[in-house]
């Protein structure tokens, strides 16, 4: 499928401007011509009048000349259409000294009062008009009189063209070119934010740090555009950051023991206990998949329908990780306050961050020792305390697990902070009462109907 072509907001609305300013030149045009087209004897008396005065000039000069060719030279109407148009030249006396082939009729010259007026017009009896004027100038013709029986030389539509040529398109056409100016300058103002906007977009290049857009100049109609590029560009450094210590994470997370585990094969070779490899193998299939569930962070989204019970998760987890507890000699069990905490939350990302809690714990808790999961329902929370050997100093105090850094090492407690801040919960680091580890998810108290 073809892509759409490009175009020019500011072309469209210049292209507009003129079609609305056309249109409109139209319409007044055509309410000129209805105009004039009901009121046609007026106009017939009008298109006449200036008939008359043109002829009664060029009647002048042929009567001074003695040329009265002069008239169909410079009215081919006179020629051309004989039929339909005549005239006639009187002296002060009303008698006729010079007329075309078929000239008015006394009878139809005598429509005016006698003697003729300087200028008039009249109807006559089979449908069209007659008029005449005095030539100025003195000579021996001292009237013309000109009869229209049928309009076949279209003077009726130049009158009408004409009046709507001097009224509405001289008018309007200084106007149109003062509009489409000043639109042009007004459009250039008003876009220029929306090409700065462009610009600023154009900028953006894959594998550098998205600059946010400044949205001081953004007009209010495209500003919710602007702040959700802002919002993406925002989302994308982020999956940036995250995949770049992601890659960082994992690289360090899988150097150690690839390299134990190749070095154990070099130095030991056949001997190496099967036991020993199916561990470490073990370990490592653990960290895969603890490193593929950190990269998708989409496993950890929360529907706000959705209900989890913590103490049914935590039970589900001893359940789930006992023959690892017994297979390093360690005893893990749960507390619970009560038979059922329900709080908002996707079960499985919970399961999850609790699956790498208790397993940290088991790996760092000697054998022998316990691993307690205790659930309490005001707040809402999850706590793993261990009788290992607890955090480094400086890790004891608890920490939100939005303020970042690792506290642990491994990948557990970074799948433990995705599921803390999917559920805007915190996640809490301190030194047990009696020794070892306590990481608690505290989740937010659930809103009561």
């Amino acid at each position: 499928m073809a892509g759409k072509a490009e175009w020019s907001l500011a072309n469209r609305l210049r292209a507009r401007a003129l079609m609305a300013t056309a249109v409109i030149t139209l319409l007044l045009s055509a309410v000129v011509a209805l105009h004039y087209g009901a009121d046609m004897p007026e106009l017939r008396h009008r298109s006449l009048h200036a008939l008359a005065e043109d002829f009664a000039k060029d009647a002048a000069d042929a009567a001074q000349q003695g040329d009265w060719e002069l008239i169909t030279r410079r009215h081919p109407m006179f020629r051309n259409h004989p039929e339909n148009y005549a005239w006639a030249v009187t002296d002060a006396a009303g008698r006729i000294i010079a007329a075309s082939p078929k000239g008015p009729s006394e009878e139809e010259m005598g429509i005016a009062a006698d003697p003729f007026p300087d200028v008039w017009t009249s109807a006559t009896d089979t449908g069209g008009w007659i008029g005449g004027r005095a030539i100025e100038g003195g000579g021996p013709g001292a009237f013309i009189v000109i009869e229209i029986r049928e309009d076949t030389a279209g003077l009726l539509p130049l009158l009408i063209a004409e009046e709507i040529f001097i009224h509405i398109i001289v008018p309007v056409v200084p106007f149109t070119l003062l509009l489409l100016f000043g639109l042009d300058a007004t459009l250039r103002q008003t876009i220029a934010p929306m090409r700065r906007l462009s610009e600023a977009s154009a900028e953006i290049r894959p594998g550098q740090a998205f600059e946010p857009i400044d949205l001081a100049d953004v007009p209010h109609e495209i500003s919710g555009i602007a702040g959700k590029l802002n919002e993406t560009l925002a989302s994308l450094n982020a999956a940036r950051e995250r995949e770049r210590q992601f890659i960082s994470e994992a690289a360090h997370s899988l150097r150690t023991p690839l390299a134990a585990l190749k070095a154990r094969l070099e130095l030991d070779g056949a001997q190496t206990p099967a036991e020993q490899l199916t561990t470490d193998l073990d370990g490592l299939v653990r960290l895969a998949n603890r490193l593929l569930i950190s990269a998708d962070e989409t496993r950890f989204s929360v529907d706000g329908a959705s209900q989890s019970d913590l103490v049914e998760i935590a039970r589900s987890i001893v359940i789930q990780l006992t023959p690892m507890a017994l297979a390093a000699s360690i005893d893990l069990g749960m507390e619970s306050e009560s038979d059922a905490v329900t709080i908002p939350g996707n079960s499985d990302a919970i399961s999850q961050a609790l699956v790498c809690l208790v397993e940290n714990a088991l790996q760092f808790t000697p054998p022998g020792r316990d691993v307690t999961i205790g659930v309490t329902a005001s707040p809402p929370a999850l706590t793993v305390r261990d009788s290992g050997m607890g955090f480094a100093a400086g890790d004891g105090a608890a920490r939100s697990a939005a303020g970042g850094g690792d506290v642990h090492a491994g990948l557990g407690l970074r799948i433990a902070r995705q599921v803390a801040d999917a559920h805007k919960a915190e996640l809490e680091i301190a030194r047990a009462p009696e020794g070892g580890a306590a990481v608690s998810l505290r989740f937010p108290e659930p809103v009561r109907p």
